[in-house]
């Protein structure tokens, strides 16, 4: 069902934005409470799914750090931890520095800078997600 608002501009109703499929979020957090990590340092991340409703946590990914920091230092270790969510849809981190900003755009992974609480940076990327279009998710099936 569709509302219309001022200027002709249709609006989703609350029914239709809960029946898209959940984003699938990961979050860097050390402390499972607050978006408190660096992308580039964190250690793990922890995927949720996300919908207007709710959000629940699938499974945590820990960072395996490879000997030397991996090829190419610092660019080693941000496509290691992007290709680690690259099946997420976006990342709440604290900052996000501009070599992995390039390489989570290119697979199509929204980077959300929140360093807050956990489950209210949830809320935000779903907004920013939204905001920005609202693109099918990743995980969506083709009977979604």
């Amino acid at each position: 069902m569709l509302d219309t608002t001022h200027h002709d501009k249709t609006v989703e109703s609350p029914s239709e934005a809960t029946a898209r499929p959940p984003l699938r979020v990961a979050v860097s957090s050390e402390t499972e409470r607050l978006v408190d990590s660096h992308f580039g340092k964190a250690s793990v991340f922890m995927i949720f799914e996300v919908d207007a409703a709710e959000s629940r946590l699938l499974e945590r990914r820990p960072v395996e750090e490879v000997e030397g920091g991996g090829s190419g230092g610092n660019g080693g270790r941000s496509a290691q931890r992007v290709e680690l969510i690259a099946d997420c849809d976006a990342v709440v981190t604290t900052r996000v520095g501009p070599h992995a900003q390039e390489l989570l755009d290119a697979r199509g992974v929204l980077c959300v800078e929140y360093p807050y609480m956990l489950e209210k940076g949830l809320r935000y990327a779903l907004q920013q997600w939204e905001a920005q279009g609202g693109r099918q998710p990743k995980n969506a099936t083709a009977n979604s």
